[in-house]
């Protein structure tokens, strides 16, 4: 009877053992939103290369940022949250090049004639959530500034501030990160390296958004921007796969 009842321990020991083992393998390597957010910036270490292969690269890196959003969003993509890894980890890695170079740069954006600059739909959903964070009288400002401009017509950028500085230099478009170097009011440093850096996550992000059916093109700032502010619902209608943008210029 002794030896039965030893090997029904036993043998209850070990099952519980198993199960421990599963649960904690379950807490400990469960994928963590949080953790995964805050480690992004440490995935865009920028290869000490020529131009064409960082742009490559940071298009690669870009994709794989969007795409990991995007598999862990559950069917509920938050345009800001993910644009903010992918803008947190472009300036990461123009931070390092910029540092490698060893250029300093702090004042006003410079660009003082008309360019079209390019974004990507959850770029300009970004850009008009953080105007209207600064309050109505920014947004409105800005909007009726577009609505003076006909359709397509190039404009001095409309997030220029009276003193020069950007309105949402936290959400400025990627393509105006690549002119950036390690600046922290504003600034216009053209970089080649940053240039690239910026120029690939706009491909790889466009790219990733296209394969996930949602709306991956670059369209027009000026545009895009006007479509943002004036439907408070375009967040939630472009991350349902609605065609918001249809009426703007696409750039690529």
């Amino acid at each position: 009877m002794l030896p039965i009842t030893v090997l029904f321990l036993g043998g209850l020991m070990v099952l519980m053992a198993g199960v421990f083992c599963v649960m904690f393998a379950d807490v400990a390597f469960r994928p963590q939103p949080a953790a995964a957010e805050a480690g992004n910036a440490k995935r865009w270490q920028p290869p000490v290369n020529e131009n064409g292969s960082l742009k490559l690269w940071a298009g690669e890196t870009a994709a794989v940022t969007a795409k990991r959003f995007l598999r862990n969003a559950a069917g509920k993509v938050a345009p800001g949250r993910m644009m903010a890894m992918v803008r947190e980890g472009v300036s990461a890695a123009v931070q390092q090049v910029a540092e490698r170079q060893s250029q300093v740069a702090n004042h006003k954006c410079e660009q003082d004639r008309a360019v079209a600059i390019g974004v990507t739909a959850p770029e300009a959903l970004a850009i008009a959530d953080e105007l209207r964070q600064h309050g109505a009288g920014e947004a409105d400002q800005v909007l009726r500034r577009l609505a003076g401009v006909a359709a397509g017509e190039p404009m001095l950028c409309p997030l220029l501030g009276v003193d020069g500085r950007c309105l949402t230099f936290g959400s400025r478009p990627l393509a105006c990160r690549g002119n950036c170097g390690s600046c922290q009011g504003g600034c216009y440093t053209r970089d080649d390296q940053a240039e690239a850096i910026a120029q690939g996550a706009e491909v790889g992000l466009s790219k990733a958004l296209a394969e996930a059916g949602l709306d991956g093109r670059v369209y027009e700032l000026n545009g895009a921007l006007q479509v943002a502010l004036q439907q408070s619902d375009a967040a939630d209608q472009w991350a349902e796969g609605k065609d918001v943008f249809a009426d703007c210029r696409t750039l690529a």
